[in-house]
């Protein structure tokens, strides 16, 4: 068993997966896209599970899709206000503030299991959350996020921010660098998802 996947599981955590999104540059429902058979919110889960998280959570979308695909999915407290509301939403669902959750997009088929462990890891008692960087862009939708930074979020939503990445500079969070670029590739494309297709065969 890897080391970083214990890790995880000793210390716990949820997965949320945001599906909310309009998915407009796509043309279709991202959630739902298929490589290899496989819908992308389910590979991304699949990824969840394989690195042990206690439970995946996806939030937003098409509720019915999602639970007939045999997915825990939960509506959205604010939909079509972008990933900020999403994760608001999911964070509620934690009951501990103490607990933990790794947050993603329904489009990001590269998430390595590995990834919450490692980002649990930078995690002190007084962070609120794990933020990966890569390409010199925080990864705010592929970081990890402690449930008691809910308020602090909730307070910049009820404020009118709308921008995930800037509500996340109120946080007490961590920055970790130098991993594998491919581990946040997105898919918002028909182009996109070719290339990708094309490369995962």
């Amino acid at each position: 068993m890897c080391a970083h996947l214990d890790a995880a599981s000793a210390r716990g955590f949820t997965g949320l997966i945001l599906a909310g999104g309009a998915s407009t540059r796509m043309g279709q429902d991202k959630a739902f896209v298929q490589i290899g058979g496989i819908a992308l919110v389910e590979r991304v889960a699949n990824r969840l599970e394989d690195a042990r998280a206690a439970e995946v959570i996806v939030i937003g979308g098409d509720l019915d899709g999602l639970r007939t695909a045999g997915l825990d999915a939960r509506a959205d407290r604010y939909p079509s206000q972008g990933p900020l509301g999403g994760l608001i939403t999911g964070l509620a669902e934690l009951k501990d503030p103490e607990s933990f959750a790794f947050v993603c997009a329904c489009d990001q088929p590269e998430v390595d299991p590995q990834l919450p462990a490692l980002l649990l890891g930078r995690c002190s008692d007084r962070s609120d959350a794990a933020i990966p960087m890569a390409r010199g862009v925080p990864q705010v939708l592929a970081a990890v996020y402690r449930a008691r930074a809910l308020g602090a979020l909730q307070q910049s939503y009820d404020a009118g921010e709308r921008s995930l990445r800037r509500a996340v500079q109120e946080l007490d969070g961590v920055v970790v660098e130098g991993l594998p670029e491919r581990w946040f590739v997105d898919l918002d494309t028909p182009e996109e998802l070719a290339r990708y297709a094309a490369y995962d065969e």
